[in-house]
């Protein structure tokens, strides 16, 4: 697996696909705040069928928007519906401390029960 990790590496999603298509042998990931996930970029990723990315959250909307800037958290969880609805496999990447953990267990309990 390679994992792609600094700034936002969905803004060259072409290079990345490329990468898979290139390497279809390999699994590639990201970290990645999800708002360049759109349905083209969805669709490319169900092609290739080896790109996985690790979708960065706070927690909920507020610890969420508050870190990333203001609406950041819905387009993470419109992107991740896109995800699901496409059957996609996708991971949340969150960093946690004891001053935030229980909220964060309680995130990742929500979004392991939506609905597909």
């Amino acid at each position: 697996m390679y994992i792609y990790t600094g700034g936002e590496p969905l803004v060259r999603k072409k290079d990345l696909i490329s990468l898979c298509e290139k390497h279809s042998d390999c699994v590639f990931s990201c970290f990645t705040n999800a708002t360049l996930i759109d349905e083209d970029f969805a669709d490319e990723m169900l092609r290739v069928g080896n790109f996985v990315p690790a979708i960065s959250l706070e927690g909920f909307e507020e610890a969420t928007d508050g870190r990333r800037g203001d609406g950041v958290y819905q387009k993470v969880t419109k992107a991740m519906s896109l995800l699901r609805e496409k059957k996609l496999i996708y991971g949340i990447s969150c960093y946690y401390t004891s001053a935030n953990m229980n909220p964060l267990l309680m995130m990742m309990a929500y979004h392991q029960n939506q609905p597909v």
